[in-house]
């Protein structure tokens, strides 16, 4: 694990409820656009599945969304994180019990219908999202989807940078953020030996601040 990725997990330990702070005040009742999109992309990712599928969701964080792939969709979701004690009590509160598991450093706690990646291969470097989509995809099951989205490279200047956001999303300690263009990450992908179902660029200000796939097994 690259050193620029240990910075990062130590950010979120020490900031995690702050960050937790910003993510309840963000959702609000999840009644908002971009978490009707959200939902959109679930039921394409997901449809496939069997009624009650199990889902893994990599960095949890809170547990909002873990929540929502459970009441609203009827998932059996196992939420995991790396083991920051703001996200261990915050998704306890949800009904759920916490799995630490860091995607590049451990061994999936488990096999899967589908796994939920929401905005977190971004703060891996691009030789530990290979390790990461490899430690997927031996987590699902042969025809699994996996939905994931990241930081589009055509929405910022730089490949990557450690910064801590001023304003509202400032947590006190800066994290890692690489920008991905799309044909490296496909190709990293695929080289998993995922097949891309879809893909899209999706958020900010002109659409384009994230890729969002859905992979199948």
């Amino acid at each position: 694990m690259s050193v620029e990725n240990d910075r990062t997990v130590y950010a979120y330990i020490v900031a995690s409820k702050r960050y937790i702070e910003i993510e309840e005040r963000h959702v609000g009742d999840g009644s908002g656009e971009k978490y009707q999109k959200l939902e959109q992309f679930i039921l394409k990712a997901y449809q496939p599945l069997p009624d009650g599928a199990s889902i893994l969701e990599i960095g949890a964080g809170p547990g909002i969304d873990a929540q929502r792939l459970r009441d609203k969709f009827g998932y059996i979701v196992t939420a995991s994180d790396i083991d920051a004690p703001g996200f261990v009590d915050a998704v306890r509160k949800r009904g759920f019990e916490p799995v630490a598991f860091n995607v590049v450093k451990d061994d999936p706690p488990g096999i899967y219908d589908g796994v939920f990646c929401w905005r977190v291969l971004q703060h891996l470097m691009p030789k530990d999202v290979e390790i990461a989509l490899g430690k997927i995809y031996s987590a699902l099951r042969n025809g699994g989807r996996c939905l994931l989205s990241t930081m589009n490279r055509e929405a910022s200047e730089v490949d990557f940078q450690e910064i801590d956001f001023d304003g509202e999303y400032h947590i006190g300690v800066p994290r890692t953020f690489y920008y991905w263009r799309e044909s490296d990450l496909s190709r990293l992908i695929e080289q998993a030996g995922f097949r891309i179902v879809h893909s899209a660029k999706d958020g900010g200000k002109q659409g384009n601040k994230w890729l969002v796939y859905i992979l199948e097994k």
